[in-house]
């Protein structure tokens, strides 16, 4: 400990004064007493590096100088300015630390002063200054010795490793660190191909990042304007005010406001959201009483008014607006509470879990958040679960993948991490992904309590673990699980268009435009596995809808077949498709132990696939490249006699697919498809109520038998009517996925014999009808559903379709919020093929005959925002809609062409005005309503030309 070279310390900004002076505040912090309040100080700093406040209100005080050699006077002149000031602007000291790495020699000659006795004139003379001002304050030097001292402490080993060793937990350190990660992430991290995902807003408030905690404040300004809103004027102040005392909530106002703007993004410690909590549910309170009081007047104001007078609508409701304002704040008030309460869970925590189903993008989203923090100078280790390949506990590992010394610790390790957060002044994050994988089901659950102990004792450092939610239980214990921030990662959710477009984008493939109303597509596996296998030269268009997912999966599988048949990977022959025969040797072993089995023990499993490409060892092994490539998927599997590591396919509907295909191919004969399912045929199980057969492997039946055969399943096996409640759910389904060619006139009678037999419920056969909706050329596309609705009276469609409408738009994830954000976001430059248009012009019609004014409302924007300079499509749908029965409907729509045409900026709309006024000229009753929509919605706007005229 001796040989610290106190040149060679670490600079801060460029600067190793303020490193050293950063290390001193360290140190100072490290020996503040528990009670006190710390503060470190920035330039200028006022005399002192840092000081704390204790108990009493007493303060002591830090000042660092970077002098290395015997003090000239200069030097002492700097140190007697420090202290003076530091006399003067801080009145309640009683302690100052003078730190300056340099031993004061003592040698005592004779006319020659020595540095210790300078040092005891210049206290002296300190002394004097302090009495002057009635301070009694005492002077401690720190020098050289008393420094080294202090970092040859076990608590300061990790600092000393992070201010003097140059290799480690520099910019550069974390900047490879993370590289190393990526490049183990492989696939699953691809940059190119990220969508912003209101889930990473968790992770940067997890770090406290500055973005973070604006996005926190910034909510005060919606607090502030409610609060506004409910702020009444001076005159009615003074009448309400005889009768209800309005301070306390102006008070509340002000102190909330005061906290919002206060906040900070601390690096640790409790950040105060439940302090503004408690404030905002004190003015919550106030205000329900305040809205009770006005109740009552309101109530009394009524009593003294004629009978008359109180029922017209027109009447004077001096209390009416009152109560309006405080509503609305309450409501603001409850909604911030709400996220003041998730902000608490997330940012006090020091411990995150991330969970989320295989394929969800969890690895994604680590890499993606470590990259920016890394960028943005936030100290922050991101480390593989899959890098866990023994089975010993897991300090050793974690240093051993981000290259710390052989003889460093995990403290030291620790130490030195949190030392570079608070030089950074930014929470520290150690971050491990995946868990389960590598030998985490040998390591975590035994140790992962002692390894987060051990963490606690760093309190500027967060671990973030993320975990496949199979596993999460059996790693995790329940403690741990309660204790801990935890959020759920889903996939893209209602970015689901957005992520198609940003795939079709990378991976060069045209994208048509149509809307994605499928909710699979919100699962980054699946659309990597569409994209994969739509990237091969002979594919460069999606389908539309992605019907034809047979197909997307087959192109996939055969490009895994390929891409591991290279020489610089497993080197075979393309052509024995060693991938696909795989897969059907697992099915094979999978159906050995019954129909329903998605699982199969992990050395079953290599014994299957590697003997197809045996004598290889484990890294060029057939089954670790399919592990690789995520066709097959390790996971953890329960029986009765407990859990066990298993495979399983890595996607369900994926999964569904293999095994439909496996059981077809074996067999099915194209050329005599119905002995397959008679009795005694190979397929015959799957009307043998004894067999579980998984509903989607039989959707997925129900997709291949009539992309095979040209019939569908219900017509082969007719005995399927004792499972009638599944094969109906199954090819309601299957609607969706199946090729537009595997449809015919019989789809249609299949249809409505389930219909008859109640077999599928009519709201899900709306559900899908909708979902395929915009899909040109599918069998049950918008034509289809326009004729059926057209073919019923007014009052006999309400009865069914405005009910469907009703339920559907609670469903914010179905197939109706789908469509109507998909037309909302869009814009007159997006290329949409006109048949896409009109068909989704068409369904967002149909929703006008609604009753509900929300969904109306949004479905009118929607429309608006789909038709805009798109005039050709906007006649198409007059004219579709121009007799029929419905006037909500027409009222609407004509509604929506009134604002296309004050949006439109192409020149065909001028140029077809006539047209327009023709078609609009037909509906004056209803354009006289549209109008007067409108200008509710609008504000009193000048009528174009083409409305004019026709009014």
């Amino acid at each position: 400990m001796t040989n610290v070279n106190w040149n060679s310390i670490r600079a801060i900004d460029g600067s190793q004064r303020q490193g050293l002076e950063e290390l001193i505040a360290q140190l100072a912090r490290a020996e503040s007493p528990a009670s006190a309040r710390f503060e470190r100080v920035g330039s200028p700093d006022a005399g002192v590096e840092c000081y704390c406040v204790l108990s009493d209100g007493s303060e002591w005080g830090w000042q660092a100088k970077f002098f290395t050699s015997a003090l000239t006077p200069a030097q002492w002149s700097q140190i007697d300015q420090s202290v003076k000031t530091a006399l003067d602007k801080h009145p309640k000291l009683t302690r100052y630390y003078v730190c300056i790495p340099w031993d004061r020699p003592d040698a005592r000659r004779s006319g020659q002063k020595s540095a210790m006795q300078r040092w005891d004139e210049r206290v002296t003379k300190w002394d004097g200054w302090a009495n002057h001002r009635g301070m009694n304050v005492g002077f401690v030097w720190w020098g050289a010795s008393e420094l080294i001292d202090r970092l040859s402490r076990p608590e300061h080993a990790g600092r000393r490793l992070f201010w003097f060793d140059a290799q480690h937990f520099t910019q550069e350190w974390y900047g490879d660190r993370l590289k190393e990660a990526i490049s183990a992430a492989d696939s699953r991290y691809t940059p190119e191909i990220h969508v912003n995902l209101p889930i990473a807003r968790d992770l940067e408030l997890f770090g406290r990042s500055d973005s973070a905690i604006d996005r926190i404040k910034a909510i005060a300004r919606l607090v502030r304007r409610q609060f506004g809103i409910a702020s009444l004027s001076r005159e009615e102040v003074k009448k309400l005010s005889q009768k209800i005392d309005l301070n306390q909530i102006f008070q509340l106002r002000d102190a909330i406001l005061s906290s919002f703007s206060s906040l900070s993004p601390e690096p640790f410690g409790k950040l105060p959201f439940l302090e503004i909590a408690e404030k905002l549910e004190a003015a919550l309170a106030e205000s329900v009483k305040i809205e009770g009081t006005l109740r009552e007047l309101e109530r009394e104001y009524n009593g003294q008014q004629p009978v008359s007078d109180t029922r017209s609508s027109y009447r004077r409701k001096p209390y009416g607006d009152m109560l309006y304002r405080f509503r609305r704040l309450g409501d603001t008030i409850r909604q911030t509470l709400g996220d003041l309460k998730h902000a608490d869970t997330i940012a006090n925590s020091s411990v995150m879990i991330i969970r989320g189903d295989a394929g969800t993008g969890k690895t994604h989203l680590l890499c993606d958040i470590s990259k920016s923090r890394v960028a943005e100078g936030a100290p922050t280790v991101l480390v593989m679960g899959q890098q866990f390949t023994e089975s010993t506990e897991p300090w050793t590992q974690i240093l051993q993948q981000v290259d710390m010394p052989r003889s460093a610790t995990a403290e030291q390790f620790l130490g030195a991490l949190e030392a570079s957060a608070m030089a950074a002044d930014r929470r520290a994050l150690l971050v491990i992904d995946a868990i389960n994988e590598g030998r985490g089901y040998e390591i975590w659950r035994p140790n992962i309590s002692a390894f987060l102990a051990r963490i606690e004792n760093f309190p500027h450092i967060g671990i973030i673990l993320s975990v496949r939610s199979s596993y999460e239980e059996y790693i995790i214990p329940d403690a741990i699980r309660e204790s801990a921030a935890t959020i759920t990662h889903t996939g893209f959710g209602r970015k689901g268009y957005d992520a198609v477009q940003t795939f079709s984008v990378y991976y060069g493939i045209n994208f048509p435009s149509t809307p994605v109303l499928t909710p699979e597509f919100q699962n980054p596996l699946f659309l990597k596995i569409i994209f994969e296998g739509l990237k091969s030269p002979d594919e460069r268009i999606i389908p539309r809808g992605f019907a034809g997912i047979t197909r997307i999966f087959n192109l996939y599988l055969d490009a895994i077949n390929k891409r591991l048949a290279e020489p610089e990977s497993l080197d075979y022959d393309p052509k024995d498709n060693l991938v696909r025969r795989a897969l059907q040797g697992i099915c094979e072993r999978m159906s050995e132990t019954g129909q329903g089995t998605r699982w199969l023990p992990v050395q079953d499993a290599k014994d299957v696939v590697n003997e197809l490409l045996p004598g290889r060892e484990f890294s060029r092994s057939l089954y670790r490249g399919l592990i690789v490539e995520g066709v097959l998927a390790e996971d953890i599997a329960w029986s009765a006699e407990g859990s066990y590591e298993a495979i399983r396919f890595p996607y369900d509907r994926f999964s569904d697919y293999v095994i439909a295909d496996w059981l077809l191919r074996k067999y099915l004969d194209p050329t005599n498809p119905k002995a397959a399912f008679a009795d005694g045929g190979g397929l015959a199980f799957v009307f043998d109520q004894s067999e579980y057969i998984p509903d989607g492997v039989m959707e997925a039946l129900c997709v291949q038998v009539p992309e095979r055969t040209g019939q569908e399943l219900a017509r082969l096996a007719p005995s399927l009517i004792g499972y009638e409640w599944i094969i109906g759910q199954a090819f309601m389904r299957s609607i969706v996925w199946r090729d537009l060619t595997a449809f015919s006139g019989d789809s249609d009678k299949v249809l409505s014999e389930f219909l008859k037999k109640n077999t599928v419920q009519t709201d899900d056969v709306l559900d899908t009808m909708l979902t395929v909706s915009t899909i040109p050329g599918h069998r049950f596309n918008a034509e289809s559903l326009d004729q059926s609705l057209r073919s019923y009276a007014m009052p006999d469609r309400d009865a069914w379709w405005r009910t469907y409408l009703h339920h559907a738009w609670q469903d914010d994830d179905g197939p109706v919020h789908r469509l109507i954000d998909w037309a909302s976001k869009l814009s007159y430059i997006d290329d949409v093929e006109d048949d896409v248009v009109q068909l989704a012009a068409t369904t967002l019609a149909w929703m006008f005959s609604t009753p509900n004014r929300f969904l109306r409302d949004r479905t009118t924007k929607a429309l608006v925002a789909l038709l805009t300079d798109r005039v050709d499509a906007l006649v198409d749908l007059l004219n579709r809609f121009a007799i029929l029965d419905d006037p909500y409907i027409i009222e609407r729509i004509y509604g929506a062409a009134y604002g296309v045409a004050m949006r439109s900026q192409d020149s065909a709309m001028i140029r077809n005005s006539e047209r327009l006024s023709l078609r609009i000229s037909l509906h004056r009753v209803n354009l006289r309503h549209t109008y007067c929509f409108v200008t509710m919605r609008v504000g009193s706007l000048n009528a174009p030309s083409i409305l004019t005229r026709a009014w």
